[in-house]
């Protein structure tokens, strides 16, 4: 905690107290002990927000350059964590809209396995192209 944080901690401590209690019914003892309990629970806050900001700074410094996100519609800024929580949500929307469509395979090559060496076409195999895409949820389509 720096001085200047002690200091305004301080002052406000003796504004609180001021106006909490009589003069007359407390003495410097008191005074005391409530400054010191105020100043601990104080400190934690200090403390927990401190380690916050710290997480967040880390957590800046992670992220790749350009990973920048636009700026809201309503023209604001937004924070760095929540310019990924965009992105990815933006992502996962994009990887869904690719899923549900429907892949259209060329016609079959009827061909040997071995003799696509020699063809000057393409030549796939589309059995196993056929179940490696039903394995991966992609719908097939013939041409």
């Amino acid at each position: 905690m720096t001085d200047i944080t002690e200091l305004a901690q301080r002052e406000k401590f003796e504004a609180w107290f001021k106006s909490s209690f009589h003069p007359d019914k407390t003495g410097p003892y008191i005074k005391d002990q409530l400054y010191f309990a105020w100043k601990a629970a104080g400190a934690e806050l200090v403390e927990a927000l401190e380690k916050a900001q710290q997480v967040d700074e880390e957590l800046c410094k992670l992220l790749p350059p350009g990973a920048e996100y636009m700026d809201p519609p309503d023209g604001g800024d937004v924070t760095p964590l929540e310019g990924v929580r965009r992105m990815v949500a933006d992502y996962r929307q994009r990887i869904a809209e690719l899923e549900s469509r429907t892949v259209k395979m060329p016609h079959r090559n009827l061909g040997h396995p071995k003799l696509f060496l020699l063809c000057p076409f393409p030549y796939y195999d589309a059995e196993d192209m056929e179940k490696a895409l039903a394995a991966a949820g992609i719908r097939v389509e013939a041409e």
